[in-house]
């Protein structure tokens, strides 16, 4: 009996670290992008996963076409160092591509 309380402390204990870690974790998107290939796809669908998982979209939208490529990819480099936002730096100028020069799905998305 005395060996029996030990383990399920530790047994349940183990498990509520768990679940800890796992309500840490940040929550993703229902519009979640898949890798394809080893590199991630950029487009409007992409944008709204990785930018809406923060904030709201509008953020994003009014900065469109008020920004050059290199605002750009320092706002997604910033995005990536200090907020944690999920884009490989691989993905990172294109996604400042992308935002610098939207594509109409994009510009639709964002009511323009």
């Amino acid at each position: 009996m005395k060996r029996i309380i030990p383990s399920c402390l530790l047994f349940f204990g183990a498990a509520a670290a768990l679940l800890a870690v796992a309500a840490l974790a940040p929550a993703r998107s229902a519009f979640a992008v898949q890798p394809v290939s080893g590199t991630e796809v950029v487009n409007a669908q992409f944008i709204a996963a990785r930018c809406g998982d923060c904030h709201a979209m509008d953020k994003t939208c009014s900065k469109l076409g008020k920004k050059d490529r290199n605002a750009w990819l320092g706002t997604v480099k910033r995005m990536v160092e200090t907020r944690g936002a999920d884009i490989s730096p691989a993905t990172a100028k294109g996604v400042a591509d992308f935002l610098f020069q939207p594509d109409p799905a994009l510009n639709q998305l964002c009511g323009k």
